[in-house]
């Protein structure tokens, strides 16, 4: 059998055209989806930019979340995307915006179905009104987090054999002394160890040209019920206190 490739004039087809699902349609099909997807939706929740290591270069990093009357999923946008989003966002100020991902991948991300390196927000016209038919939207990716993993207490903590994902309320007493507070990593994030004098990543099954430090520092934590010693790592330190982990560590001496 012969394939035979011809041109086409016909205008009617749009060389970028959309071909939209709904999020019930995408959470069904999974990470193992072969194809990029287009998706409409609400933007009902949006999390504070973030800061993570790609191939050697500081990224910005967002998740926001999106809702259309099948369901709800997480879209994560990172690079240039961040700035754009941000440039539309701060253009409107007259409800939920609706945004359109397009040619997004579908990925386990943090146990969610989301999306990676969308190509584009193609964004709405900031002269027309689109109403959101139907109820009002959903509750915020923080109220629905909380929803999904109540807080728990350090006893009750202390006393669980299970990984998984907990929310504690307690007070930071003061960091552990006469820890490391750095360790070397991988552009992936994961922590290397020594192999025949060079560094070898477990995630990545390769030993990395180039080592990055990382920072987290061990404090003391108590909530009345007990206490307990976490481990807390640079970017999520900055985000609680406004302060890096070296910062504190220099502080403390």
């Amino acid at each position: 059998m012969k394939t035979k490739v011809q041109s086409c004039e016909n205008n009617s087809i749009d060389r970028f055209g959309l071909s939209l699902s709904t999020i019930g349609d995408i959470c069904d099909h999974g990470p193992g989806h072969d194809f990029l997807v287009d998706v409409v939706g609400l933007m009902t929740g949006i999390s504070a930019p973030r800061e993570y290591i790609y191939r050697g270069k500081i990224t910005r990093m967002i998740v926001f979340e999106m809702t259309d009357n099948s369901g709800k999923c997480e879209c994560i946008l990172s690079g240039h995307y961040v700035d754009d989003l941000e440039k539309i966002l701060g253009n409107r100020d007259d409800g939920l915006p609706v945004v359109i991902v397009q040619f997004a991948k579908i990925r386990n991300f943090r146990e969610a179905i989301s999306f990676k390196k969308g190509l584009a927000l193609r964004g709405v016209e900031t002269s027309s009104s689109i109403p959101a038919i139907g109820p009002r939207g959903r509750p915020s990716f923080e109220e629905d987090f909380l929803v999904n993993y109540p807080i728990t207490s350090i006893a009750n903590l202390l006393e669980r054999v299970e990984d998984g994902i907990y929310v504690v309320g307690a007070t930071v007493d003061g960091l552990v002394e006469a820890e490391e507070w750095w360790y070397p990593g991988c552009s992936c994030h994961r922590i290397v160890s020594a192999d025949s004098g060079a560094f070898y990543c477990k995630e990545c099954v390769k030993r990395p040209f180039q080592m990055v430090a990382r920072f987290r520092v061990k404090v003391r934590v108590d909530d009345g019920s007990g206490q307990a010693i976490f481990i807390v790592f640079d970017n999520d330190m900055n985000m609680l206190l406004g302060k890096h982990c070296h910062e504190l560590v220099a502080l403390s001496k």
